[in-house]
């Protein structure tokens, strides 16, 4: 890691934001602009307002990997990470437990006081009045390798994982959102290797692009909120 990527990463906080202005000069040395930019592999469908949830939730899958773009600053921070696509900012997994679809997603910050691991109803976790709009992604499990996700991210939750803010792809006892969800599916797949690594000088992560752009990952919705 070089001696400025490595000052950053040591002076992280605990508090969230704080943390993502400290990732600014990272994301803007690589970007260089604040656009978003959308994938041609995004599938077409458009949500005009949070009314069309059923329309994904009926496309949702146990094991769809959901992504988000939120409408705040550290989300905008998070983002620009991205190197090809900077359309999203967050991501997590899907699961359908008792007819209710929820998403597990590792989150730091303030509201997350814990840090641990959450389980969030799906309708909260692409809640409008939070984001500009949402994604809906999938890889194809077959029924072996769908198990083999779930019982990693059971274990996750179980063991109560916390946020990493030291960004350390080395540690599996504490995990930010993309790694999280790159690490289950690589024990999904007994892959080490299934998602390519971003690096910015020598800092080496995992960002929510190169979870959905992954070959073997197909977009099924993609919703923009008007606001």
């Amino acid at each position: 890691m070089s001696s400025s990527a490595k000052q950053i990463i040591q002076t992280i906080t605990r508090r969230w934001l704080t943390s993502c202005l400290l990732f600014l000069p990272l994301a803007c040395h690589h970007s260089g602009q604040d656009q978003v930019v959308s994938t041609a592999r995004t599938a077409s469908l458009q949500a005009s307002s949070a009314g069309d949830l059923q329309t994904a939730i009926d496309s949702l899958r146990t094991g769809d990997v959901v992504t988000r773009t939120g409408n705040d600053f550290t989300s905008d921070c998070l983002r620009r990470l991205c190197q090809s696509d900077k359309t999203y900012s967050h991501c997590g997994i899907a699961s359908l437990e008792h007819d209710t679809l929820f998403v597990y997603h590792a989150l730091g910050g303030e509201f997350n006081p814990d840090q641990k691991l959450l389980r969030e109803p799906f309708g909260v976790f692409v809640a409008e009045e939070a984001n500009r709009g949402f994604g809906i992604f999938r890889f194809g499990l077959e029924e072996g390798r769908r198990e083999k996700l779930l019982n990693a991210v059971a274990s996750a939750y179980r063991r109560g994982i916390t946020f990493d803010m030291q960004f350390d792809l080395a540690t599996d006892e504490k995990m930010y959102c993309s790694e999280f969800v790159g690490k289950m599916f690589s024990k999904a797949f007994g892959n080490d290797t299934l998602f390519s690594i971003s690096t910015i000088g020598q800092f080496r992560f995992l960002a929510p692009d190169n979870i959905f752009l992954n070959r073997l990952c197909h977009p099924v919705y993609h919703a923009v909120y008007r606001q």
